[in-house]
């Protein structure tokens, strides 16, 4: 049997080590010597453009959309504009045999049209931008948006419309803010929700 006395007990417990999580009177202390580990603050979240498609005002396969932009963090707006689909069907077939199906064999006789598709994505992806961007407001938006000072640049796509879902997203490229040189934006691992796509543009410089 300890022949300790309750108040040595507790002068031990005041001057030794303790559960820092708590101990069972639920007085929760710092264990001696040590300090308690620090709260790394969140990232700042990067600053968004929005494209936003609306529904178009007739029901027709060939009807016009409604396109416009939104940064919200900086205000600024604009659109509604027309929106064109830029691309035919052939080249949205060639695209999902190129992204899809050629890389599970990339070898033999389909090297060569793969060549041929990656020739062309440079003047998809720029085609895609120019129709979206075609009004000088939506273009002060983008300028304004690829010049803000920001951890990195969010492009994300708000649509509901299946001829919009389809398109390839990520193969858009954009003109550089700095040298007015096109770039591409898209991340290819990105994972694209099915109403929503999103992709990182680096930070400004």
């Amino acid at each position: 049997m300890s022949n300790i006395h309750p108040d040595d007990r507790d002068e031990r417990s005041r001057s030794g080590s303790v559960n820092i999580y708590g101990d069972v009177t639920g007085r929760d202390k710092i264990a001696s010597g040590l300090t308690p580990p620090s709260i790394t603050p969140p990232a700042t979240p990067p600053l968004e453009l929005s494209i936003r498609f609306g529904k178009p005002s007739l029901d027709a396969e060939d009807a016009l959309l409604p396109v416009s932009v939104h940064v919200e963090r900086l205000g600024l707006s604009a659109g509604p504009f027309d929106f064109a689909v830029p691309l035919d069907d052939k080249v949205l077939a060639d695209l999902h045999w190129y992204l899809e199906l050629y890389p599970q064999w990339p070898v033999g006789p389909d090297y060569d049209r793969a060549l041929g598709i990656e020739a062309r994505l440079r003047d998809w992806g720029k085609r895609l931008f120019d129709t979206v961007f075609a009004h000088r407001d939506m273009l002060r938006v983008y300028d304004e948006f690829r010049r803000a000072e920001a951890s990195g640049h969010l492009i994300t796509i708000d649509a509901t419309d299946a001829r919009v879902l389809r398109l390839p997203w990520l193969i858009m490229h954009t003109p550089n803010a700095s040298s007015g040189n096109s770039r591409r934006t898209a991340d290819p691992t990105a994972v694209i929700p099915a109403t929503v796509c999103g992709w990182m543009l680096g930070a400004t410089g």
